[in-house]
C-alpha cells in the first residue's frame, strides 16, 4: 500500500495521466456548461419555481450534459495522446465498457426525466440495469467488514450501487451542493484508488472531479444552471462503482468502512429520508383497558417515493441559514468525514478504527438531534414502548433472569475498562458465582418484594441497601474463592456502578418513556392541513420553518380522498377520521379562503368532533419610516456607543 506522499507524487508527476485529465475536464466543463444551458432552454428542460423548490426563477436543468460530456471528452483526449492513460483504462478490462454503457443509460434516463419527469419506478429499473451491467463485468463488493460475502456479493453490490445513486440524487437540492460534494468525494476516491494501485478508477475520478469543479463555477449560488438527474445519476453511478472496487482491495474491516465513510454524507441523507418516511406511517396507540398495552398501528402507506421538503439542507434553511452558508456547512461536514476516511485508510494496523467509528456515530446522533427530526425521536414518539410490555417486565422471574445477565455483563465490562494490577481474567465459573451472589443480595435486600421500588423514599433505601449487599458479597467472594487476589477498588466501583445502572434502568425505563410520550406532545399541537394544493403545501413549509408556532403537521384532510393517498410524504385523511377513536391530531388548519359551502361543511364537521378550526395567514405590513428628526439623531450617534432602538410591534 502506498503512503500519502507517494499518492500525491503519483498524482502530480509529469508523466502522470491524472493531472492532464483533470485539467482537460475542467476546461471542457467551463466551455460546455453555457452551451448546455442554452440547449436546455431550447428543449424546455426548465426547473420552474414551485412550493417545494427553493429557487425563485426558471432555471435550466441539463447541467449533467456538460459534466458528462466534459468527463468523456477528457478521457478520450487522454487516451488518444497519453500512453499512461491507455494503460490505466486497459487495466479495467471489460469493466470499462460496462461503466460506459451503464453511465450512458443513466445519462439518457436523466435527460428524459429532466424534461418530462419520469416515474420513480422507471428510474429505479434503469439504475438496477446499470448496476447489473458492471456487476457481471466483474465489479464486486468482495468483503463486508472483514467477511467475504461469497455468492451474496452480486446482490450486495447491486444494492450498494443503487443506494449510492439515489443518495447522491437526494443531495442535489441546493445551488452547488451536489457538484461540490462530487469534487470532495471524487478526490477521496481517487486517492484511495491510487493507494490500491488502481490507476483506471483513479483516472475516472480525476476526470470527474475536473468536470464537476468546472461546472461548479456556474452552479454555485446563485446558480445559472442545475445539475439535474442527467448529472446526478451518472455521477452517483461512477462513485458507487469506484467505491465498490475500493472495498475489494483489502480484507480488514476498514476496507469497506473507508468507502462508506467517504460517501457518508449522501448515505446519511438517504438513510434519514427512508427512515423518517417509514416512521411517518407508524403510529403508537394504547388499548383502552386499564394499564393497557402499547402497540404499533399503521397510520397510512409509507410514501418512500414521494418528494418532500424535509431533507438535511431544507432543515438547515429552516434554522435560518442562507443557501450559501448551508452549502458551505455541508461542504465542511463532507470534508471532515472524508478526512477521517483517509486517516483510517492510512493507518497501518487500523488501531484507531473503533475510536473513529464511535466518534462518527456520536457526531451523527448529535447532528440529527440538532436538525429536529421528530420522526427520529423514538422516546418522544413512543416507538420503543411496544417493545417493552409492562406486564411482562413486572414478572419477577423475568426480573431475576435479567439481573443475572446484568451482573455478569457489568463484571466483564468493569474488567475490560480497568482490569487492575493483579486481577487475572475471570473465568466463566467465577462470573457465574458473582452473578448468583449479587442477584441473591438483591433478593436479600428486599428488591423483589416491591413491584415499583423507586416510587417512594423507602424504595430508594431498598435499592441502595441491595446494591451495598451486592458489593460486599462480591468483595468477599473473591477473597474466599480461588480466584486469586482481590480486584482493585476502582474495578469494584465500576462493577457496582454498571450493575446499579442496568438494574435501575431496566425498572424505570418503561415508566420514564411512558411519561415522556404522554407529556412531550403537549408542547406541540398536532394539526391537519385542509386541502392538498399549492396553498396547502406552502402552509406546510411555513409551519416547518416556524418553530415558534409550536405546531407539528401530521397529515392533510380532504372530503373524499382516495385510499392510501399521501401528499408531501404525509397521509391524506377524510372527514371520517375526525370522529375516529384515538385520533392523533388536535386541530385543523385552513391555509386559505375556500368556497362558503365547503367552509360551512368543514366547520360543522369540526364542531361535531370538537376540533378547533383555525386559519393560517401570512401578512406583510408596511413599517412606518422615521421622521427627519429621528434620522438626524441616529446619524449623530457616536461610533462605539450602543444606541437603544425604539421597540417595534411584533407582527
Amino acid at each position: 500500500m502506498k503512503s500519502l506522499t507517494a499518492q500525491l507524487l503519483d498524482f502530480s508527476s509529469f508523466h502522470s495521466p491524472f493531472v492532464p485529465a483533470f485539467l482537460l475536464a475542467l476546461a471542457a466543463a467551463l466551455a460546455l456548461t453555457p452551451i448546455a444551458g442554452r440547449l436546455a432552454r431550447w428543449a424546455g428542460a426548465i426547473d420552474m419555481p414551485e412550493a417545494r423548490r427553493i429557487h425563485s426563477v426558471p432555471t435550466p436543468r441539463w447541467g449533467g450534459l456538460a459534466v458528462v460530456s466534459a468527463t468523456t471528452l477528457s478521457l478520450v483526449i487522454s487516451v488518444a495522446f497519453l500512453a499512461a492513460s491507455r494503460v490505466a483504462l486497459a487495466s479495467l478490462g471489460w469493466l470499462a465498457g460496462a461503466i460506459a454503457c451503464g453511465g450512458a443509460l443513466l445519462f439518457a434516463v436523466g435527460l428524459i426525466d429532466d424534461r418530462i419527469s419520469l416515474r420513480p419506478r422507471v428510474k429505479l429499473v434503469a439504475e438496477v440495469a446499470a448496476a447489473a451491467l458492471v456487476v457481471f463485468a466483474g465489479c464486486r463488493v468482495r468483503t463486508l467488514f472483514g467477511v467475504e460475502p461469497g455468492s451474496l456479493s452480486i446482490p450486495v453490490t447491486i444494492v450498494w450501487i443503487v443506494a449510492v445513486i439515489n443518495a447522491f440524487n437526494m443531495v442535489d437540492g441546493l445551488d452547488g451542493l451536489a457538484a461540490g460534494l462530487a469534487v470532495i468525494i471524487g478526490l477521496t476516491l481517487m486517492l484511495l484508488s491510487l493507494r490500491a494501485s488502481a490507476n483506471g478508477t483513479a483516472l475516472l475520478m480525476a476526470s470527474l472531479c475536473g468536470a464537476s469543479l468546472g461546472f461548479l463555477c456556474y452552479n454555485f449560488n446563485p446558480a445559472s444552471i442545475f445539475l439535474g438527474d442527467s448529472g446526478s445519476l451518472p455521477l452517483g453511478f461512477l462513485m458507487a462503482v469506484v467505491s465498490a472496487e475500493a472495498s475489494g482491495k483489502g480484507s480488514t474491516v476498514a476496507s469497506i468502512l473507508v468507502p462508506v465513510m467517504a460517501l457518508g454524507l449522501p448515505l446519511t441523507e438517504l438513510s434519514l429520508t427512508i427512515l423518517r418516511r417509514l416512521l411517518r406511517a407508524v403510529d403508537v396507540v394504547r388499548s383502552a383497558a386499564p394499564r393497557g398495552q402499547y402497540r404499533f398501528r399503521l397510520a397510512g402507506k409509507a410514501a418512500l417515493f414521494t418528494a418532500d421538503r424535509d431533507h438535511i439542507h431544507h432543515r438547515l434553511l429552516a434554522l435560518g441559514l442562507s443557501q450559501r452558508r448551508a452549502t458551505l456547512l455541508m461542504y465542511a461536514a463532507c470534508l471532515a468525514v472524508n478526512s477521517a476516511a483517509l486517516m483510517l485508510s492510512w493507518q497501518q494496523r487500523n488501531s484507531h478504527e473503533g475510536v473513529l467509528v464511535i466518534g462518527a456515530a456520536a457526531t451523527l446522533v448529535a447532528c440529527v438531534h440538532a436538525l429536529g427530526y421528530r420522526e427520529l425521536q423514538p422516546v418522544r414518539n413512543g416507538l420503543l414502548l411496544p417493545l417493552f410490555p409492562a406486564r411482562l417486565l413486572e414478572r419477577r422471574s423475568l426480573q431475576v433472569c435479567a439481573d443475572l445477565a446484568f451482573a455478569a455483563a457489568s463484571m466483564i465490562g468493569a474488567y475490560q475498562v480497568h482490569p487492575g494490577p493483579a486481577w487475572s481474567v475471570p473465568s466463566a465459573m467465577v462470573v457465574g458465582e458473582v452473578a448468583l451472589a449479587q442477584t441473591g443480595c438483591l433478593a436479600l435486600g428486599g428488591l423483589y418484594r416491591r413491584m415499583h421500588p423507586f416510587a417512594s423514599v423507602q424504595g430508594v433505601v431498598v435499592i441502595a441497601r441491595s446494591i451495598f449487599y451486592a458489593g460486599l458479597a462480591t468483595w468477599l467472594l473473591f477473597g474466599l474463592s480461588g480466584a486469586g487476589a482481590f480486584p482493585s477498588f476502582v474495578t469494584l466501583i465500576l462493577d457496582l456502578y454498571l450493575f446499579a445502572t442496568l438494574i435501575i434502568g431496566y425498572r424505570v425505563s418503561f415508566r420514564l418513556m411512558d411519561y415522556i410520550f404522554n407529556h412531550s406532545d403537549r408542547k406541540y399541537r398536532r394539526v391537519l392541513i385542509y386541502g392538498t394544493g399549492e396553498v396547502a403545501t406552502a402552509a406546510l413549509h411555513t409551519i416547518l420553518g416556524s418553530p415558534f408556532l409550536r405546531m407539528t403537521v401530521v397529515g392533510f384532510v380532504e372530503e373524499h380522498p382516495a385510499d392510501g393517498t399521501s401528499h408531501e410524504g404525509l397521509p391524506v385523511l377524510g372527514f371520517d377520521a375526525f370522529n375516529a377513536a384515538g385520533r392523533k391530531f388536535d386541530e385543523v388548519i385552513l391555509p386559505a379562503a375556500i368556497p362558503e359551502k365547503a367552509l360551512k361543511q368543514l366547520s360543522a364537521r369540526c364542531k361535531l368532533a370538537k376540533l378547533p378550526l383555525k386559519r393560517l395567514s401570512v401578512d406583510c405590513t408596511e413599517v412606518a419610516a422615521p421622521d427627519a428628526r429621528e434620522v438626524m439623531e441616529l446619524s449623530d450617534a457616536q461610533p462605539g456607543v450602543s444606541q437603544r432602538a425604539p421597540s417595534l410591534p411584533i407582527l
